[in-house]
């Protein structure tokens, strides 16, 4: 009897035991999370231009470069010289700007972190260049953005809900194990189970922790947050207009987003070590425009481009990567952001779709805004994925505008589009080349995800290759296959060094194929139209990663 109760009692010993850890895990998320990081203090939204320096893509790709960094009002180092090469933006008068008091305290504590002094005015100061003995360990990178997603409040319980889920799932499943293992005989299988579950745990709570704080900095810095629903105003502009604030750590490395990882026991953003979202204002149609106008008559090139996002991402994500591809080009005009209601979920690929089919008529019009309303002499798109689809619409739209001078885009990267490639050769293409000056299309053989996409619909598309690449005339097919080893072979637009530079190539200094040293046409190509990175090349890439 005695050894009965003995052993009833260590099954509810157990069961307590992990009741207790599961409360007291979730209990740590939200209290880490609930309490404001040094991350969420505004940062000053007035930001100097980056210069182009260079006149071969050599020189583009060097990492050397002026950085857009925190302003500090100590006095500027004198100018470096100048030499022949260098583009210098236009204008060069600073920016003055006011900011709330809040904002005003945190840009004290972070000029005071950075060795900088305390503005001496009380309500306004200058940003001007940034100084060459300047030694901050992060620099801001500016992303204009429009979307059709609806604006949510940072602090609504189905936010949090959507965060906490994940962690609260795996903390049951834990539960679970716990006490299977207490009750089961073969303890191996549930101890199995339970390991399982601890990891998942760990992944899903570091995950809900992070994004946690995300929320937490833009309730505290009163930012926009965009969720995934559609945005269907009345009279008012179709579109969100606005600008984000992403900062990149000094230490950047080419083709990555720094985040924080859980291997490396890294609990919070810090702007020093990683890619930070810091503060999303939006703003009027009118004062968007207007501010973007003046961003791209300041830069050498007078262009800017335009990165419409994929299948599977989330408003916050694309800001990130738009500010990366920025940083990482060297582009010294402004980049922008278009974002349409995808869900960030694997399981909304069908939703993902139809509300790329449903953005096409807001993208037409602004990309025909941007274009007219900016003055800019060359606008670039690059679009991803099933971005594409909604890119193809409103081409298809623009170029049925008589009242639009065509081509209206300069350059045009399409990277691994979702888009069949039976209807792209018989409805879109025409289009295409007569909306762009020189088109880009980016495929793969090696592209998982869209051999996924591949089974769903039962036709080939656009950007996967079978063996032979698609052609298009006017088109440039470029394989990138032999580069590119990711597990999904999905986002090698914006992640591999040696497509950052065939990239900078073709934005910054328009060449063809034929002059990109790295690229070989393929040998069943007479008409030069499909082309592959060379092993050589390669190889030699992969000796310097």
């Amino acid at each position: 009897m005695f050894s009965q109760f003995k052993a009833r009692r260590g099954k509810v010993s157990w069961l307590a035991t992990a009741v207790t850890a599961a409360v007291v895990g979730t209990a740590g998320v939200v209290g880490t999370v609930s309490v404001q990081s040094p991350a969420s203090k505004s940062i000053p939204t007035g930001l100097s231009r980056q210069t182009l320096q260079s006149s071969s893509i050599d020189t583009v790709f060097d990492s050397s470069q002026e950085e857009i960094r925190l302003p500090s009002p100590a006095p500027a180092a004198a100018p470096k010289k100048k030499m022949a090469s260098d583009h210098e933006p236009a204008g060069g008068s600073a920016i003055r700007m006011s900011i709330s008091d809040m904002e005003k305290a945190f840009a004290v504590e972070a000029n005071e972190a950075t060795g900088g002094e305390t503005p001496s005015s009380s309500k306004d100061f200058t940003v001007g260049p940034p100084s060459e003995s300047s030694n901050a360990e992060y620099s801001q990178v500016e992303v204009y953005f429009a979307t059709d997603r609806d604006q949510i409040d940072p602090t609504s319980w189905t936010l949090w809900l959507r965060i906490l889920f994940p962690a609260c799932l795996g903390g049951f499943i834990c539960l679970t194990m716990l006490v299977g293992l207490a009750q089961a005989k073969e303890k191996w299988l549930w101890g199995l189970g339970l390991s399982l579950g601890l990891i998942l745990t760990a992944l899903f709570s570091h995950h809900a922790l992070i994004y946690g704080q995300q929320a937490n900095r833009m309730a505290q810095s009163h930012s926009a947050v965009f969720g995934t629903r559609r945005y269907e105003p009345l009279v008012e502009y179709p579109l969100h207009l606005g600008v984000g604030y992403v900062t990149i750590p000094k230490n950047h490395v080419k083709g990555k987003i720094e985040a924080p990882e859980l291997m490396r026991f890294e609990f919070r953003e810090d702007p020093t070590k990683h890619v930070v979202l810091q503060q999303v204002e939006v703003r009027d149609e009118i004062a968007f425009f207007d501010s973007l106008k003046t961003d791209v008559q300041k830069g050498a090139s007078l262009s800017t481009f335009v990165f419409i996002h994929g299948f599977n991402v989330q408003f916050a994500e694309a800001l990130s990567r738009t500010a990366q591809i920025k940083k990482d080009l060297q582009f010294d005009g402004p980049a922008i952001l278009y974002s349409w209601p995808s869900h960030g979920d694997l399981l909304a690929y069908s939703k993902d779709g139809d509300n790329a089919s449903w953005t096409i008529a807001h993208l037409e019009r602004f990309l025909k805004d941007v274009k007219q309303r900016t003055g800019a002499k060359d606008l670039h798109v690059i679009a991803h994925s099933m971005g594409n689809r909604a890119l193809v619409g409103a081409l298809e739209r623009l170029q049925s505008n008589k009242e639009i001078e065509q081509p209206i885009l300069s350059q045009l990267v399409m990277a691994a589009p979702d888009v069949d490639a039976a209807e792209f050769q018989d409805r879109y293409s025409k289009a295409v080349d007569a909306c762009s000056k020189r088109t880009t299309l980016y495929t793969s053989s090696t592209d998982r995800a869209l051999l996924a996409s591949f089974r769903i619909h039962g036709y080939p598309r656009l950007g996967l290759s079978t063996g032979t690449p698609m052609r298009f005339e006017g088109v440039d097919t470029i394989e990138v296959s032999p580069i590119d080893p990711s597990l999904l072979g999905h986002s090698y637009y914006g992640s591999h060094p040696l497509l950052i530079r065939d990239l900078q190539a073709i934005i910054e200094l328009d060449e063809p194929p034929t002059l990109r040293k790295w690229l070989i046409p393929f040998t069943d190509s007479p008409t030069k139209l499909a082309w592959r990175f060379s092993p050589k090349v390669t190889a030699e890439e992969s000796l310097k990663r």
